[in-house]
């Protein structure tokens, strides 16, 4: 009994890896890093010394965008970032469910597939949002901004490799 359970732990932990392993973690705010000694979450929002913000600035100042396109691209973000933070919220929750169900003394294996369903439908949802947002964006440019932000992402992609 006791195997089985292992078993099934197991698997859906391997199951649950694979769903949040596009960085859903860190797209939700996940603070539980520190007080397992990963001390990682006090540099969230932070990117290679970079907040979020000051990295829209940076592209924004590259590509020379005019007032009303800063507006525009200001706006899009705004209406994206309250469903955003809804999706996190749910998401916190879920992880709290399955908490509960990890160290519950009666292990329901049905309800620990509804949170996972429900925590995949959430990241789908999050995923599309924000290839929606980041399209929006992509249409404020010119072609010419298109074609250096795509040269600019590149040259970022390039350095991450090596």
């Amino acid at each position: 009994m006791r195997k089985n359970k292992l078993m099934i732990t197991a698997i859906l932990a391997g199951s649950l890896l694979a769903i949040g392993a596009t960085g859903v973690s860190y797209a939700c705010g996940n603070n539980e890093g520190a007080s397992q000694g990963q001390h990682h979450s006090q540099y969230r929002g932070h990117h290679r010394g970079h907040h979020n913000g000051d990295r829209m600035s940076h592209w924004v100042k590259q590509l020379n965008l005019t007032d009303d396109q800063r507006a525009v691209i200001e706006k899009i973000r705004g209406e994206h970032k309250v469903s955003k933070q809804d999706n996190r919220q749910q998401l916190k929750a879920i992880k709290q469910a399955l908490r509960q169900q990890i160290h519950s003394d009666n292990f329901d294996a049905a309800k620990v597939r509804e949170l996972a369903n429900a925590k995949a439908k959430i990241i789908v949802e999050m995923t599309v949002q924000r290839a929606e947002m980041k399209h929006l964006i992509r249409q404020e440019l010119t072609p010419e901004q298109r074609n250096q932000f795509n040269d600019m992402k590149g040259h970022r992609f390039q350095k991450q490799q090596g």
